[in-house]
């Protein structure tokens, strides 16, 4: 575990763990050319900015190769995020940029969850359920990725608004379906007397055939 500033963690093998590195409101640290693998997590950062994460294998992951929670202003580069249940999570994290990096074979390849106004370009997220998935998030940039061979190219759910997609290889624009959620019933002597629902946009842009 990090939590300090200005380090640089490089050359090690940090597998078999809850996480392989971990950040911890740390600042302005390279993170390079390191295994990670076989971990919940395998990079992780939390209230961390302005780090250069780079050239890493995170690879094997119960649940994230890479995520960001709260983290922003990163880069994200030229790292294997492969076989996980996420390749690359982003989560509550804005302004970050996520670029060259690989993360084939997970369920999700590569995602956006309540974040906004980050770069991801350039990547290969390939033979996965979902290769973009993009879920409460806004005004993000997603372009110049190769997603082959994914049940579902991009996805997007719950209130995404502003978001651009650009040459993104694989894909041709889908359906949308409108998903009807109940979110409150009021009950009273036995009867429903209020319904609350929701209507979520899901938008998929489908692989080519």
């Amino acid at each position: 575990k990090i939590d300090s500033n200005h380090n640089i963690v490089s050359g090690n093998i940090a597998n078999n763990n809850s996480y392989g590195i971990d950040l911890e409101d740390s600042n302005y640290n390279i993170v390079s050319g390191n295994i990670a693998n076989n971990n919940a997590y395998g990079i992780y950062l939390d209230e961390s900015y302005t780090n250069n994460v780079s050239g890493n294998a995170a690879n094997n992951n119960g649940y994230a190769g890479i995520e960001l929670s709260s983290s922003d202003n990163n880069d994200i580069l030229g790292n294997t995020a492969n076989n996980s249940a996420i390749g690359i999570f982003i989560f509550f994290s804005d302004y970050n940029t996520v670029s060259g990096n690989t993360a084939n074979n997970n369920e999700d390849g590569i995602v956006i969850s309540t974040s906004k106004e980050n770069i991801i370009s350039g990547n290969i997220a390939n033979n996965n359920l979902n290769g973009i998935r993009l879920y409460a998030s806004k005004d993000n940039t997603i372009s110049g990725n190769t997603l082959i061979g994914n049940d579902e190219c991009i996805v997007e759910s719950g209130f995404c608004e502003g978001n651009t997609f650009d040459d993104n290889g694989g894909c041709t624009y889908g359906k949308i379906s409108i998903e009807l959620i109940i979110l409150i019933s009021v009950i009273s002597g036995g009867a429903v007397i209020g319904v609350a629902t929701l209507l979520l946009i899901r938008r998929k842009r489908k692989r080519k055939e």
